[in-house]
């Protein structure tokens, strides 16, 4: 499978006893429409597991655990602020997530077709409209 890849990473695996290669399957959970529950409250992978297509995984959380402090610091109750914190990260979290998922998906695609085609789409897209398409995750705002 790893061939075709940059020297050293073919000699690395063919040095490999089979038995010291792991193989983990990925795996992704279903975007949640709650996350909190009177005062409790899920943050991280338990609320928004994603795949690690983006590298969104560990950034989400500390986006969750910033904007939780925030909430709760600003709220009259921590109920209230586990609502305020579930109404600002919910959808964003959920929206990594499927894009995320999606990736992953048209990366591990093995029909031939699909494969000639995404490669197409992908060697004549700019880099700079690449970019564009991810400013809505890298360059966003907390709220304050």
């Amino acid at each position: 499978m790893f061939s075709d890849w940059y020297d050293p990473i073919p000699d690395i695996i063919r040095a490999t006893p089979a038995e010291q290669i792991l193989q983990n399957d990925i795996y992704d959970i279903a975007p949640l429409s709650e996350w909190v529950r009177g005062r409790a409250t899920l943050l991280g992978d338990s609320a928004h597991a994603m795949t690690p297509n983006m590298g969104q995984g560990g950034c989400q959380a500390i986006e969750d655990g910033l904007v939780l402090g925030r909430c709760l610091r600003d709220s009259s109750s921590i109920e209230a602020g586990l609502r305020t914190y579930q109404t600002q990260r919910l959808a964003r979290a959920n929206k990594v997530l499927m894009l995320s998922r999606r990736i992953g998906q048209a990366m591990t695609q093995s029909n031939p077709v699909v494969c000639a085609l995404r490669n197409f789409v992908l060697g004549i897209t700019p880099p700079s409209a690449q970019l564009r398409n991810l400013e809505g995750i890298m360059g966003h705002n907390l709220p304050s």
